[in-house]
């Protein structure tokens, strides 16, 4: 059944037409304050990797419609880079089979390679990327983390700020004409 309205869900973001403005619904930004709230609380002191990245993601979601929380999020990005980086090494240094691995994915691919090598090398880095993003290797929530996190939180959980950005912020714009003057 099909509802008019100047309210429209769609792919996740709610546009509003007469605002002219790009949001996230209510439910959405409901659950990741839950996760905020609940996961990510004040008395955590460690995260894997794969949590981390959920956060990130589910941010970067928000981000699409509120553009600011995207540059709120540079220790996120920062601390999992460096997780990620840390999970490698650790990984070097403790599996023969991860190395070896490591080894094959870095071969080159060229117009030499045949068919089935290359899906053998492609298959390899694959399988490290898998292995370092499912580490279950904790890591300590530092400083300047916790800080953003406290920082991310409190702008979740305050809903009289919109989440929101006019649709000509986001539309990139083409001059189709040169103006006189």
């Amino acid at each position: 059944e099909l509802f008019v309205s100047y309210k429209l869900v769609l792919l996740g973001l709610e546009f509003n037409t007469r605002e002219m403005t790009v949001s996230i619904p209510h439910a959405y930004r409901q659950e990741v304050c839950d996760l905020l709230n609940n996961h990510w609380h004040r008395g955590r002191r460690s995260f894997t990797i794969n949590e981390i990245e959920t956060l990130v993601g589910k941010l970067g979601r928000v981000g699409q419609a509120f553009r600011p929380m995207y540059h709120l999020m540079g220790s996120l990005y920062k601390s999992v880079a460096f997780c990620l980086n840390k999970a490698e090494a650790y990984k070097l240094t403790v599996s023969k089979d991860f190395r070896a691995l490591l080894r094959r994915s870095r071969t080159k691919i060229t117009n030499d390679t045949s068919l089935q090598e290359a899906r053998a090398i492609r298959f390899a880095a694959q399988q490290a990327s898998r292995q370092t993003h499912h580490s279950k290797k904790t890591f300590h929530i530092c400083k300047s983390l916790r800080e953003e996190l406290d920082f991310l939180t409190a702008l979740m959980n305050d809903f009289s700020i919109p989440l929101s950005t006019f649709i000509g912020h986001i539309v990139p714009r083409e001059p189709d004409f040169v103006a006189a003057g």
